[in-house]
């Protein structure tokens, strides 16, 4: 089970516990049931920022993947930030930004990221 089926498979079980539809469950987070049911099926990829969403309106205090455990908690002190805009990278090619060149490689999903900034004169 790769891990967008375990998170999935876990967000399920939850809302299942919790009594709730998908369709309540996307009215609660911002998403469309469909898109609920997709999270689910791990057919779609979650945000961190959903994830957190999801886990808070459903009382999860964790989620494991892949071995890895991670523990969720919901800060009122810390504010939420702003939604920003979702960067998409192709893989295999080289994506060039002021100061910056991008290249995405699948294999061993790996990132590489090479950023040049301007260089300081000395104060």
């Amino acid at each position: 089970m790769g891990w967008k089926e375990a998170v999935g498979d876990q967000i399920r079980q939850a809302r299942e516990i919790a009594q709730i539809s998908q369709e309540d469950l996307g009215k609660a987070v911002g998403k469309t049931r469909q898109m609920i049911n997709q999270y689910e099926s791990g057919s779609a990829k979650l945000t961190a920022d959903t994830l957190g969403k999801i886990a808070v309106r459903l009382r999860m205090t964790e989620v494991n993947v892949n071995g890895y455990r991670f523990f969720i908690e919901y800060r009122e002190d810390q504010p939420m930030p702003e939604p920003v805009e979702q960067l998409k990278l192709q893989f295999d090619r080289e994506h060039v930004f002021p100061g910056a060149v991008i290249k995405i490689s699948p294999t061993r999903l790996t990132i590489t990221i090479t950023a040049t900034a301007p260089i300081r004169p000395a104060a």
